[in-house]
């Protein structure tokens, strides 16, 4: 019989230093502690786990991001994935494994001291709760919980601190449910190495398909626009807890500024939407948690400040005339207001805030009504929402066989790959391990994609006769991203409705209809779109540097115009400009995987700035030597 603990904090006030990367430590040797900081945790590659002192000379439980956020460390349940346990050594009982770790944990400082104790557990089990000095407050207080286990030792508990012995809930909270984690859950959990929220998630994502599936099948408007509420709500339930109940304080208050203020409603939608939701990327440090596998409510509501914008904006479209809208804007407005169930059926709409994607809510309307593509009998969507659905199945083995054997984010962050590698093979792995990165997405995604279908929302008509396609919203365009000799057609193919959104709710309502956008348009953009992502460097580098990144190569692609055609088609300048483009992209996407500002400057300067001296070099070539104004805009993609 095996014996081990799980340790774990939730600091009052948030915890200092470097979140550790996700990796699975060696197990500590000799008596269990780490003779080197003189804790019972291991110290691996870029790694540290448990009570360890900072800078300060104090204590803390755990290293986390500097963020200001309470739950550094996941607030509903841990795995040996996300929290490493402390692991006893040369003990064969629950007894003898809780005096081991109260040794260790007492040998930290001299004032940890023992709270509560409880004896006589389930499957045998002890808990010991301890009060340990914190430089970010008075005192934090840890919770283990330890069983006996017949095969690999794993804990589950719930750990939580704070100044008083009453739980600090706050307005932003998501950790709370109705249904707490069932022991099969746990197990299942543990096995495949997820959290408990991602576990959930991913089981609410795949009974997605089913749910889109009935959808289709509702006989009457009011009876899709219930399954659409209740079951989508029931879908972000499971997984997120009380984090849903967010949607429900945004779609309210958006919906009364609809009906109050409907001149202004969109600019108020954006007003309240997008600050709520950098509050919830702010509290819950969504990036990091992400990273480590851990989810929370703040996904869904990114999705959820998509949809609150846009039909908000396209109600606001509707009190507008025609000399005042972009041709877009025109299309989509919403000339009378929703009704309560046609709002809310479209925000939630059978699970579409856990991963996307965005649509328009004149379509989604159109479709619930069976009105324009929709009228009358629509196609079997089996054969292509199967495509779709075997097609996340490959992206989701791909990403999960080449990240299991070392193309993460770890290994990019690894002091091998700074040090050890060459800077051809170290160009040549980043690119590799952020391609691999984006399979997951192409995973989530094209799974979102095939609800559409099997829905019908993904239909469109393309004739009098009923010719169907499927492609009303494509989720993303793989071979066009990875293989695409153009930095600047890239973000076409690439997470496409959110682009879509992108678009034309911020980079063409910058400029007045009739007006060309300009470079401030593609920064601002890219902005928006980096802080939507998240509050960390991380994200704000990329999207910074993309906007330059696009702008070099529309320089690159004008200096083309001028060339003779056999030129501009030679195969090897095409796939140089292949290889250059994913270089660049894959170089620059390295910060949105790592997130900190320090890791992001780390790698690019392992890589001698490649990417940034490309784009130096293009946007400097581009003043002294500025391409010829050319009046052949036959070809003309951009």
């Amino acid at each position: 019989r095996a014996a081990s603990a799980a340790l774990a904090c939730l600091m009052a006030t948030g915890c200092p230093g470097d979140l550790p990367a996700l990796a699975r430590p060696s197990p500590p040797s000799g008596d269990g502690m780490d003779t080197a900081n003189s804790t019972p945790y291991t110290r691996g590659m870029n790694l540290e786990y448990g009570p360890v002192k900072n800078s300060d000379g104090m204590y803390a439980i755990r290293k986390c991001n500097g963020a200001a956020q309470p739950n550094c460390v996941s607030t509903s349940s841990t795995t040996r994935l996300y929290a490493p346990p402390f692991t006893a050594t040369n003990t064969d009982t629950v007894a003898q494994a809780m005096e081991e770790f109260d040794i260790a944990i007492k040998s930290i400082d001299p004032g940890v001291s023992l709270v509560d104790s409880e004896d006589n557990l389930p499957l045998g089990g002890m808990y010991r709760r301890y009060s340990v000095p914190s430089p970010l407050s008075e005192i934090d207080y840890v919770e283990v919980l330890i069983t006996a286990s017949e095969t690999e030792p794993s804990v589950f508990y719930k750990s939580q601190a704070s100044k008083t012995t009453i739980i600090h809930i706050s307005m932003f909270d998501t950790t709370h449910n109705l249904f707490p984690p069932t022991p099969w859950e746990l197990n299942a959990a543990a096995s495949v190495g997820f959290s408990i929220t991602m576990f959930r998630f991913v089981i609410a994502f795949l009974v997605s398909v089913p749910v889109s599936i009935g959808l289709r099948y509702v006989p009457t408007a009011l009876g899709r626009h219930i399954y659409a509420i209740v079951t989508g709500f029931a879908l972000i339930y499971y997984p997120f807890g009380s984090g849903c109940f967010h949607s429900l304080v945004t779609a309210t208050v958006v919906y009364a500024f609809m009906v109050l203020v409907p001149d202004s409603c969109g600019i108020l939608a954006w007003m309240f939407a997008f600050p709520y939701l950098i509050g919830n990327h702010i509290y819950q440090a969504s990036g990091m948690s992400w990273k480590e596998g851990n989810l929370d409510f703040t996904g869904a509501q990114m999705v959820l400040t998509l949809k609150l914008v846009a039909v908000a904006m396209c109600r606001q479209d509707g009190r507008r005339k025609r000399q005042q809208l972009h041709a877009y804007g025109e299309s989509k407005k919403l000339e009378s207001l929703p009704s309560v169930f046609e709002y809310y059926s479209y925000l939630f709409s059978a699970g579409s805030l856990l991963s996307g994607p965005f649509f328009e809510a004149k379509d989604y309307f159109d479709y619930m009504e069976r009105r324009g593509d929709w009228e009358g009998k629509i196609p079997s969507p089996l054969i292509p929402g199967l495509y779709r659905f075997g097609k996340a199945l490959c992206c989701a083995a791909v990403w999960m066989y080449f990240t299991n054997r070392g193309l993460n984010v770890d290994f990019i962050e690894s002091e091998y790959w700074r040090h050890e590698l060459p800077l051809v093979l170290r160009l040549a792995s980043l690119w590799a391990t952020v391609v691999v990165y984006r399979f997951k997405y192409y995973a989530v995604w094209t799974v979102s994609e095939s609800c559409m279908v099997f829905s019908g929302l993904g239909y469109r008509k393309t004739d009098e006769d009923g010719g169907a396609r499927w492609d009303r919203y494509i989720t993303s365009h793989i071979r066009q991203v990875e293989l695409n000799p153009s930095l600047a057609d890239t973000p076409r193919h690439w997470n496409i409705c959110t682009g879509l959104w992108l678009r034309h709710y911020v980079y063409e309502r910058l400029s007045k209809p009739g007006d060309k956008p300009s470079f401030f348009n593609m920064m601002v953009t890219q902005l928006v779109s980096g802080v939507w992502h998240g509050v960390f460097a991380g994200y704000w580098l990329f999207f910074a540097t993309s906007a330059f990144m696009f702008q070099a190569s529309r320089l690159l692609y004008k200096y083309e115009l001028h060339w003779d055609s056999k030129w501009r088609n030679f195969l090897p300048w095409y796939w140089t400009k292949i290889v250059m483009t994913a270089l660049v992209l894959d170089y620059a996407g390295s910060a949105f995987m790592v997130l900190s500002f320090h890791e992001s400057l780390l790698i690019w300067r392992s890589t001698y700035y490649v990417g940034h001296v490309w784009i130096a070099v293009m946007l400097l070539l581009g003043v002294i030597m500025p391409p010829k104004k050319s009046d052949n805009t036959k070809n003309k993609k951009e």
